[in-house]
């Protein structure tokens, strides 16, 4: 299985359109079977997106505070996608509001077809399909957290935009506790996405997760590059004292294994480079 992950900051910087037009000519290229994003946003107040639209371009029903709009990033992107590849199919789901414009959520792109969909609250305790019945609550604040799994080709996948070790109101380890207690039990399962906690910073999340028996791509891939995602400077890590780093990974559980492991750095797309990997499971 061929995965993608990436922190797209979209619809951030008013150049939307390039970043659709080059990502989904990326995806064309590298040709992975699943794309996992971060960064999803779409416009507040934006036109809701008609069962239309949510037809042409493979939309999933997700449980959400938000509803999806028209010129949603995920949207926009897999109907791009579709005009090549018709199987393509995403589902996407609201984390908060960024930008005092936009609404921010996590995505799922497969061409293998979904066959469930589960959302889960990384900051809160209420469910997300109990939370979808209050669409105003929460959204306002940044520090809210969700991951958003699909079950594609029998492998649960998901993408995950975490918070810092060291956030007082919103630390790491109670969102990795909500998000594991959460998960499938068992059979293969992928995490995918922007950790905000660098591989090379001991006794922190990296480790926190290592010792939980998750597996990362990199490490053990066959082949692989330098692997930082990102640089100091970028939002949530200014006045950092790494130069580079590692925040955006793909993760298993046990029996992992891994060929291929880089990095697909364009700055013009975005402040995170994305993660393309080559991943069986064993027994």
């Amino acid at each position: 299985m061929r995965v993608m992950t990436w922190n797209i900051h979209s619809m951030v910087d008013g150049h939307t359109a390039h970043q659709l037009r080059e990502l989904a000519a990326l995806v064309k290229e590298t040709r992975p079977d699943i794309v996992a994003l971060q960064e999803v946003n779409q416009e507040i107040g934006a036109p809701l997106a008609g069962e239309a639209l949510l037809a042409a371009c493979g939309a999933a029903d997700v449980p959400s505070k938000v509803p999806l709009r028209e010129g949603n990033f995920a949207l926009r992107l897999c109907g791009l996608l579709r005009e090549g590849d018709g199987a393509w199919r995403f589902a996407w789901t609201a984390a908060h509001r960024g930008y005092e414009r936009l609404e921010e959520g996590v995505a799922l792109l497969t061409r293998q077809g979904i066959e469930d969909v589960l959302a889960l609250p990384l900051t809160e305790d209420t469910p997300i399909p109990r939370q979808a019945a209050q669409p105003g609550q929460g959204m306002a604040d940044w520090r809210r957290r969700v991951a958003l799994l699909v079950r594609t080709g029998g492998v649960w996948v998901g993408s995950v935009h975490c918070g810092w070790w060291r956030d007082e109101l919103a630390p790491f380890a109670a969102q990795w506790a909500r998000l594991e207690a959460g998960l499938p039990g068992t059979g293969p399962l992928l995490l995918l996405g922007d950790f905000n906690n660098p591989d090379a910073v001991r006794g922190e999340g990296y480790d926190l997760l290592r010792d939980r028996g998750w597996q990362d791509a990199w490490a053990c891939a066959g082949e692989r590059d330098e692997g930082w995602t990102a640089r100091a400077g970028i939002d949530g890590w200014r006045g950092t004292a790494l130069t580079r780093m590692r925040l955006d990974l793909v993760l298993g559980r046990p029996g992992l294994t891994c060929s291929r492991c880089v990095t697909l750095r364009r700055d013009d797309l975005s402040d995170h480079a994305g993660v393309l990997a080559d991943v069986t499971f064993g027994a």
